[in-house]
């Protein structure tokens, strides 16, 4: 099943050209007007941050958050392990159930416990990228987001001998540096459309309730270790997930991985995947209008702001 295709996809274009709209228009008819710009301006930080934190709203470039409903089928994807214990459990509640999960990974935990990967395969579960650090940070420069990208796939690779297609940002924060990376690595970028927060909260039942909302195509987040900042929290999802497991059977729905709810290759073919040209950055349109965009926004906000001292 594909995605369906959003028409926030135009969003990002939209509003440059909004942007370069207003900057001629204030200089050319309103230059006593120079707050116009300003006001502009903040509103444009807001949408940019809004769109930063959360993929769905596809502003910055596509996401796979929901797939059609052609199908009676959900994706349960785990973030943030692998974790020894914690995602081994996991991993056979669903197997037990008959489901299949996908499982995000983060590189440094992917280095430790190299055979909870290889037994998440052997499974038939799907492994994706998480980040090697799950540092928020590095998504906003692409060297750094360029770096531990690579890192983490290189754990995972040594692990199970794949290159993942398919990664989550830390923290659900998107960037033009993940598109810009995206691009060139043919990457597939996984939101979600129904949130548990079980990262967040321990109230099983409620955890349990929204994880129940999800229908057919929907992506679930949840969570199958411990965060990095607390290593000793027990994730409530060794709680929430038989309760989960059994609704979402009681709809009807067939518990899938994300490779299988959209309908693509979990892996890169080994002979697709060049190294050399992963680790060379070019920078395309979309990224350097936007940067130019921003710049225009800036230097006029300062010059008018230096006519009106």
């Amino acid at each position: 099943m594909d995605a369906p295709r959003p028409i926030t996809r135009f969003a990002l274009p939209a509003i440059l050209v909004i942007c370069w709209t207003v900057i001629v228009l204030v200089f050319i008819r309103f230059d006593h007007d120079w707050p116009v710009l300003l006001v502009w301006l903040g509103l444009l930080v807001l949408t940019l941050i809004g769109g930063s934190t959360s993929p769905n709203l596809h502003i910055f470039g596509p996401a796979r958050s929901k797939a059609r409903p052609d199908r009676k089928a959900v994706a349960l994807t785990f973030d943030d392990g692998p974790h020894p214990e914690t995602t081994r459990a996991i991993a056979e509640m669903l197997d037990r159930a008959g489901a299949k999960g996908t499982f995000y990974v983060i590189g440094a935990r992917a280095e430790e416990s190299p055979d909870v990967l290889q037994e998440l395969v052997a499974n038939g579960h799907q492994v994706g990228l998480h980040g090697h650090a799950h540092n928020w940070k590095v998504m906003l420069h692409d060297p750094w987001f360029l770096d531990d990208l690579d890192a983490g796939n290189a754990a995972v690779h040594s692990a199970i001998g794949h290159h993942p297609r398919w990664f989550r940002p830390p923290i659900g924060l998107v960037a033009h540096p993940l598109f810009n990376v995206r691009r060139q690595w043919d990457l597939q970028v996984a939101g979600w459309s129904v949130r548990s927060l079980d990262g967040r909260i321990d109230d099983v039942p409620t955890i349990t309730r929204r994880a129940l909302a999800a229908g057919p195509g929907d992506v679930v987040l949840l969570h199958d270790a411990p965060p990095l900042e607390n290593p000793d929290r027990r994730p409530p999802m060794l709680d929430a997930l038989p309760a989960i497991l059994d609704g979402l059977a009681s709809k009807g729905l067939e518990m899938v991985t994300m490779a299988e709810l959209f309908d693509e290759p979990p892996w890169f073919e080994p002979e697709a995947v060049d190294a050399q040209k992963r680790q060379h950055l070019s920078l395309r349109g979309m990224h350097l209008a936007t940067r130019f965009t921003l710049a225009g926004l800036l230097l006029s906000a300062c010059w008018f702001g230096l006519r009106a001292i």
